[in-house]
């Protein structure tokens, strides 16, 4: 389960996707510091400063999105040779839901089709232990899914082409 904390580098790919400027990410660390300090690598749930640091270390890292890119080839093409996957990365997503819907802004709620997941981490389609890791990461985060219309659904069952809405528990 601590893989699936917040650590600087989450929060720093987030602050890069949304664009924002020095001050709104010192806003939004702080507010993450405040807010879901639980969620936060241990070693950064008692120090704010070390948090703010770490995080803008990896946004100057990220900045360098070729190189980046490079890496993302080499880590994919290492675990094809492998013939292994590694389902954390999907992480990611998750940390990024609950965010969006607790700290940046006045959205209740996150869409996306399975499909556009999928392709977004480099997965073709779902195996038995995808959609595990899936319905963990689900119940760690809060989230729950739900189709149009606000009904309850369940990961495993939605198909892929299928809108699915994401919400955190209480939010």
């Amino acid at each position: 389960m601590e893989e699936m904390l917040y650590s600087p580098k989450d929060l720093a790919k987030i602050i890069i996707q949304n664009g924002m400027s020095i001050r709104e990410s010192y806003e939004f660390i702080r507010r993450v510091w405040e807010k879901e300090k639980a969620y936060l690598e241990h070693t950064y749930q008692e120090n704010q400063s070390k948090l703010i640091l770490e995080v803008m270390k990896y946004c100057n890292i990220l900045h360098d999105e070729e190189g980046f890119t490079q890496e993302a080839r080499n880590i994919s093409q290492y675990h094809n040779v492998l013939n292994e996957i590694d389902y954390r990365i999907l992480d990611t997503f998750f940390k990024e839901i609950r965010l969006k819907i607790c700290i940046l802004g006045p959205q209740k709620y996150v869409k996306r089709k399975l499909r556009t997941v999928l392709s977004e981490y480099g997965y073709q389609r779902r195996s038995k232990r995808f959609n595990e890791y899936l319905k963990m990461c689900l119940y760690f985060y809060h989230i729950e899914t739900y189709l149009r219309d606000r009904e309850r659904c369940d990961i495993e069952e939605v198909g892929v082409d299928d809108m699915i809405i994401f919400r955190v528990i209480g939010e």
